[in-house]
Formats: C-alpha cells, structure tokens, sequence
C-alpha cells in the first residue's frame, strides 16, 4: 500500500530529523539554536503527518484498533503543540499568560503521552517485530527520564559518565523505536501479524 509507506518514510525521516535538530540545538548557542529549533519543529510536523497517514491508511501491521488510536491521537498532539509554539513566536509577552498557548500545549502533551502508551501497549501485544519497535519505543524515555533525574545530582565523575551513558542509550532506543515504527509501515506488504484491538 502506497499510502502505507509514505507514512512509514515520514515517520522514519521525521525522527531522524528530530536527531539533527536536537544536536544542532546542543551544539550551537546562537544561529544553530535557532536553526536546531526550526528544523526540530519540521520533523515533529513531518512526524504528525506520518502518524496520522498511518492512522487513517496504514498496512498490515497498522490495522489494529489499538494502534489506529494511538497513532491519530500522537498526530493530534505534536500538531497541538507546535500550534502552541507558533503561538508563543507570536507574543511580545510571556507566553506563560496566554491561554491558548496553555491550553495548546498542555494538552498537547496530554493526547500525545495518551497516544503514546497506546501505541506501544498495542505494539507491545502484536509479537514479533513489532514487539520489538514497542519495546524500543518504551525502553527510550524510561531511560531519557532516569538519566534527567540523576543528573542534577550528579557531581562526581562516574556518576556523570554513568548518566551520559544512560542518556546516550535512551536516545538511541527512541531514535531506533521511531525509525522502527516507520519501517514496520515500509515493509507493510510483508505478512505479519495484525496488531490486536
């Protein structure tokens, strides 16, 4: 299904984009911040469009209720909260006190997170590689969080080395879930298991 692998190229596209745009926005302090934000707004556009193709017209793989739910509820939240950071480049004020900013953001990460878990516990019954991307996909931000909540009392020098490596490990699950996500969609036509309602 044609459908089904644009979904999946953008998907896989969008998540290694987010890669480039959080290490430019690391790396650089001035220009390559601005440019690391820009391009990170496009891959969670680019992202949120893939989730939702992959909602509506998904393969094989994509046919469950389950992970139908999930991945329009993903698109509706990453287009939620880039509509609230178009919001807050608009504002000469703290974006703090706008209310649709809030409301926009808020819950954003709301229906995203919701979105989120139910794709992964729908990828997490599927079995076989879709296990796998579910796995990938829950394993990352577990770790991501564990390596944001030791590192603010992280002052010596294994601690820290400890932490990086925890970080360095989540963002590879998260990078290798997304794109596993996006494959799984590409390789559609191949039969596999339809993931359960």
């Amino acid at each position: 299904m044609q459908s089904g692998r644009i979904g999946g190229l953008l998907v896989s596209g969008g998540t290694a984009l987010l890669v480039v745009g959080y290490i430019l926005m690391i790396l650089s302090l001035t220009v390559g911040r601005l440019i690391g934000d820009l391009v990170t707004g496009a891959a969670i556009l680019i992202i949120a469009a893939g989730a939702a193709v992959l909602c509506v017209t998904g393969p094989k793989p994509f046919q469950g209720r389950g992970i139908r739910i999930g991945l329009g509820a993903i698109a509706i939240g990453l287009a939620g909260l880039q509509a609230s950071s178009i919001v807050a480049m608009t504002l000469t004020y703290d974006p703090l006190e706008n209310g649709p900013f809030i409301i926009l953001g808020l819950g954003g990460i709301f229906v995203s997170a919701i979105g989120f878990l139910t794709a992964i516990t729908a990828l997490l019954r599927a079995g076989d590689r879709s296990r796998t991307v579910g796995l990938l996909l829950l394993a990352g931000p577990v770790l991501l969080f564990i390596a944001g909540t030791i590192a603010p009392h992280a002052t010596e020098l294994p601690l820290q080395i400890v932490t990086g490596g925890v970080a360095v490990l989540g963002a590879l699950g998260f990078v290798l879930g997304g794109t596993g996500l996006g494959m799984l969609a590409i390789r559609g036509a191949l039969v596999q298991p339809v993931i359960p309602s």
